[in-house]
């Protein structure tokens, strides 16, 4: 397993447990359950799957809808969390290449 695979998992987390608790603390806040449930929608029906793209696809049946919704997840999160996700995995990447 490389490592921007295993920061994508830590983004995965990251975001489930902030999901879960939008809920938990302050109710069901459409704004943020709306963000939720269409960029849930839009990852699976587009096929958009960052395990997949990475070399680590959800390796059980329907796996490919799995890692869909989880990239939703993430995408929910807003594009600065995804670019912010990336740069530090491109940036680990390039430190474990170095000598």
């Amino acid at each position: 397993m490389d490592i921007a695979q295993i920061i994508l998992i830590a983004g995965v987390a990251e975001a489930i447990t902030q999901s879960a608790m939008w809920v938990i603390e302050k109710g069901w806040n459409k704004e943020r359950i709306t963000a939720l449930v269409v960029a849930v929608v839009v990852c699976v029906g587009t096929g958009a799957d960052l395990f997949a793209y990475i070399g680590a696809p959800i390796g059980v049946p329907y796996g490919t809808y799995i890692g869909a919704a989880l990239t939703g997840v993430l995408a929910a999160r807003g594009a600065t969390v995804l670019h912010d996700l990336f740069g530090v995995a491109k940036t680990a990447k390039e430190r474990l290449l170095l000598p």
